[in-house]
């Protein structure tokens, strides 16, 4: 890229859906997109009004195809989990202004959540 992003930190109230979850110290907002484990939420930190962010919440469960094998579903799961460690680890390091940076990790029963800087087009 010859130029890099633009950072969202302006209040876009007319851009955001009414309504929405919370999640930590963030209220989620509209879908931004979907993929195969994930999905990528609009989110506003509660502690900075106005700051948005973009929160990729990975379902845990739906991170290993179903088998009958609970041994084998087990390994799947460990894999898968420690492929998205390694990620969040490789993300964690890089810092240049043409790519998004991961801000926070946090995790429930349900799923991984990373918090990056909003981009738009």
């Amino acid at each position: 890229l010859s130029t890099p992003p633009r950072i969202l930190t302006v209040n876009l109230l007319s851009f955001v859906m009414a309504g929405g979850n919370s999640i930590d110290r963030y209220e989620l907002k509209e879908l931004l997109g979907t993929g195969a484990f994930s999905e990528v939420r609009l989110a506003e930190d509660k502690l900075n009004p106005g700051e948005f962010r973009a929160i990729k919440c990975i379902r845990k469960r739906e991170n290993v195809q179903k088998v009958n094998d609970e041994e084998r579903y087990k390994m799947e799961y460990k894999s898968r989990e420690e492929s998205l460690k390694n990620e969040i680890s490789v993300l964690r390091r890089l810092h240049h202004p043409n790519i998004v940076q991961l801000l926070d990790v946090f995790e429930d029963d349900e799923s991984y959540y990373l918090v990056m800087e909003l981009v738009l087009k």
